[in-house]
């Protein structure tokens, strides 16, 4: 309710810009795949419910 508000621009809100964020992304996710491969079962069940949840 207040994210509309604040960007509806005829009730004094202001102008969103959406960026691509999927290089940012997937470059991240190439850090968390060589850091999860250092690492056990938890940490890569972990992350794979980060990544579900965020989709």
């Amino acid at each position: 309710m207040i994210r509309t508000f604040l960007t509806t621009e005829d009730q004094g809100g202001m102008k969103a810009t959406d960026v691509d964020k999927s290089d940012f992304i997937a470059a991240g996710q190439r850090v968390q795949d060589r850091y999860a491969a250092e690492k056990g079962d938890d940490f890569k069940k972990l992350l794979a419910a980060i990544r579900a949840a965020a989709e």
